[in-house]
């Protein structure tokens, strides 16, 4: 499965790589985490819950940014549970103060998650990717827009 957006973010592109790479700040911009520690350069450990549709899902896993070039874009590896994706993250500068944050996300998803079809679980993933940013964009204190989403979030103000 695969989704991907685009992001406006008022801030410069030096700080929102710093807070996108902060595991104190992404614990509390993730929607339902739990627990995101720093293991090691780059490497967490994450519990998160959500539901999706009738399925509660608590996710235990390892997460890994790798491929980062300072400050303009990382990858994101993670697996546990029901779950794995690698997540492309770039950061382009959009004049002096905002900066656009793409990603192209491919998951893999199992157990009875699966069960659920593609649709019902882009339309939740998109809800909470918007939650994601709207949640980094509270925490840095600034606006996010979305531009535009395959996944079917809606636009956020």
């Amino acid at each position: 499965m695969e989704f991907t957006g685009r992001y406006r973010i008022e801030a410069a592109r030096d700080v929102v790589w710093e807070k996108m790479t902060n595991a104190d700040v992404l614990r509390r911009a993730i929607p339902g985490c739990q627990k995101l520690e720093t293991t090691s350069e780059g490497r967490f450990q994450a519990t998160l819950s959500t539901n999706i549709g009738p399925v509660k899902a608590a996710i235990n896993g390892d997460v890994v940014m790798e491929e980062m070039q300072p400050p303009s874009s990382y990858r994101l590896r993670g697996k546990g549970g029901m779950a794995g994706f690698v997540t492309d993250v770039d950061m382009l500068e959009d004049g002096p103060a905002a900066t656009i944050v793409t990603f192209n996300a491919r998951s893999k998803i199992g157990g009875p998650l699966a069960n659920l079809g593609g649709r019902m679980i882009k339309r939740v993933v998109g809800r909470l990717v918007n939650r994601f940013f709207v949640k980094l964009g509270a925490v840095m204190s600034v606006d996010v827009a979305e531009l535009e989403s395959e996944s079917g979030a809606q636009a956020v103000a």
